[in-house]
């Protein structure tokens, strides 16, 4: 009965090592497992903060060339704007210019005409008053030989009469 006791204890503790083996390699293999399943988790973090990275990145990218873009347009609109009222304020100087340059020519060429006119009349007056006196003197000259004739006549009618 020993030994077959002393083989069931055996027997017993042979199991229960077995079994404390089994638990124990049982408890690696889950740790091993856990210790994987960590490390997944942790390079499926890198890779989450990776791919997070590189899409706020990208997106920042993006939004970026976006910003960049509206004031590249911005400044190219200012500049053509600018440009544009350049050649307004140019083109509405030359037409005061040619407006003014024109009313002048205008004022010079009414002036020339009213030049012109005035010394036409001061030259027609002098004519008219060279006329005028011409004239006066043809009837003076008129009017004395009348005279003269008239006392020959009557010079000539007293000797005659007589």
């Amino acid at each position: 009965l020993r030994e077959a006791e002393k083989r069931r204890r055996e027997e017993a503790e042979r199991r229960s090592r077995e079994e404390r083996a089994a638990i124990a390699i049982q408890s690696i293999v889950r740790m091993c497992a856990a210790m994987r399943r960590v490390e997944l988790m942790v390079v499926e973090a890198q890779i989450a903060e990776y791919v997070a990275v590189f899409c706020q990145s990208a997106f920042r990218g993006v939004r970026g060339r976006r910003v960049a873009e509206r004031m590249r347009r911005r400044v190219e609109r200012r500049r053509m704007e600018e440009a544009a009222s350049l050649e307004i304020q140019r083109m509405e100087r030359g037409r005061v210019a040619r407006t003014v340059a024109l009313r002048r020519r205008k004022e010079r060429d009414a002036l020339r005409v009213r030049s012109v006119t005035r010394i036409q009349s001061w030259e027609r007056m002098r004519q008219c008053k060279r006329s005028y006196k011409s004239m006066l003197l043809m009837r003076d000259q008129e009017k004395r030989e009348e005279e003269a004739a008239t006392v020959i006549q009557c010079a000539y009618r007293g000797l005659r009469g007589r």
